[in-house]
């Protein structure tokens, strides 16, 4: 499944990349140990770049942050994946490689499954997060067969940013009724995605695409 934002740019979407459509990361530089200016993401961007470490003082001072590239965003559908160069489930003391924060999930899927732990960065509505507190968004197809439900979890300037760039992209497979708002990522609602509907990690599990319904047995299993 293309992933605007996410994976790599195709031939269907050069338009979108000349454009060089831009979203607004709502975080404070001083967050990131920097001293001012304004930081942002872009689409279509190539990443990359030097990693920089973070200093005392700030969020997960002693991390690594930066210097992830596209060509590394891709996971997996285990929680943890999507890191460039490290192997293995979970999310405890790892670095930022693309600035955003792991997607967080309940407490109660981490007492199941402890490596679902990411208490350390948070509860999702947490404000400070790179690019704003997490956000779901529904995508519905308009298959006459198929009542095929995905849920796209992120940050709250990629989940805008990706609603705008499906819908110019896929409106012709959507259902009139879905992809056109987002809302507020409540890991702890029993009507929230959970983590074994996941199907596709991204950008060191900063994102997360699942599908209404199925259970992956590599989560729920030990």
């Amino acid at each position: 499944m293309y992933i605007p934002l996410l994976s790599k740019p195709h031939s269907h979407s050069r338009r979108l990349e000349r454009r060089r459509l831009e979203s607004s990361v709502s975080i404070s530089g001083d967050l990131l140990g920097r001293s001012g200016g304004d930081t942002f993401g872009c689409g279509y961007g190539h990443g990359g770049g030097h990693s920089t470490i973070i200093p005392e003082g700030h969020p997960f001072a002693g991390r690594s942050a930066g210097g992830g590239t596209r060509d590394q965003i891709f996971g997996s559908k285990a929680y943890g994946s999507g890191y460039p160069g490290i192997e293995g489930r979970g999310v405890v003391g790892r670095p930022l490689p693309f600035w955003y924060w792991p997607v967080v999930w309940s407490r109660n899927a981490s007492t199941i499954q402890p490596y679902l732990n990411g208490t350390e960065y948070g509860h999702p509505s947490n404000t400070t997060r790179f690019g704003g507190p997490l956000m779901e968004t529904l995508f519905i197809s308009n298959s006459k067969k198929l009542n095929t439900k995905f849920y796209v979890i992120s940050d709250q300037s990629t989940v805008d940013y990706l609603i705008d760039t499906v819908q110019s992209q896929c409106l012709d497979h959507l259902s009139y009724n879905s992809w056109d708002t987002s809302s507020p990522f409540d890991a702890d609602s029993q009507h929230a995605p959970k983590p074994q509907e996941a199907i596709q990690y991204y950008r060191a599990s900063s994102t997360v695409l699942t599908l209404d319904g199925i259970s992956i047995r590599s989560c729920s299993s030990v």
